[in-house]
């Protein structure tokens, strides 16, 4: 009898456990992956913040992370490769055409603003790939680059678009603070 018992209340836990995870996947897996996304560029911010990592943890940690890129790559086939890095490039065209859509930009003020995004893109690389750099100089190396940027935006366009630019950068502020309120919500 005691069995029985016991094998009915397995049984019912694992199929609420089975039912748990199905209604997670049916909630939709682009929703999911998404906010996983968020969380983990979130995470990579902030995940060491107050960790006192030595010179040789920090060397050994990006020595990981090049190595995870190129295992990627190894499983990866030519074609995914390829998928993957066209779908990067119609993300960053999808983000251009909303900032030019949102700001009102001219044609002129496009080209130039896709013109600074790669000149910063390349930028951006050969720090990262400036192996002389210890890690608190490429540190900030690339925060100097993003304010550069930002100033060198926002010298471009006229004081509507200016002000339209700041309005655009504090509803995101306010998106962020919403989406995770909404998500410590879900979680109680």
């Amino acid at each position: 009898m005691k069995k029985i018992i016991a094998g009915a209340i397995l049984l019912f836990s694992l199929s609420l456990s089975s039912q748990a995870q199905q209604t997670r996947a049916n909630k939709g897996s682009k929703d999911h992956s998404k906010m996983q996304h968020n969380r983990m560029g979130k995470d990579k911010k902030g995940h060491l913040k107050g960790v006192d990592l030595t010179d040789a943890q920090k060397k050994q940690m990006q020595a990981n992370k090049e190595a995870f890129k190129k295992q990627q790559n190894g499983v990866l086939t030519p074609a995914q490769q390829q998928q993957m890095e066209k779908n990067k490039q119609e993300k960053m065209a999808a983000k251009q055409n909303k900032v030019k859509e949102n700001l009102s930009l001219s044609d002129a003020q496009m080209t130039q603003w896709k013109a600074m995004q790669d000149k910063n893109k390349a930028e951006s690389k050969a720090i990262k790939d400036d192996a002389t750099l210890s890690q608190e100089q490429r540190k900030e190396k690339l925060r100097a680059l993003r304010e550069s940027s930002k100033k060198a935006h926002m010298s471009m366009l006229n004081a509507d678009q200016q002000k339209k630019m700041e309005e655009m950068k504090q509803g995101r502020k306010g998106q962020k603070g919403e989406g995770r309120r909404e998500k410590m919500e879900i979680q109680k």
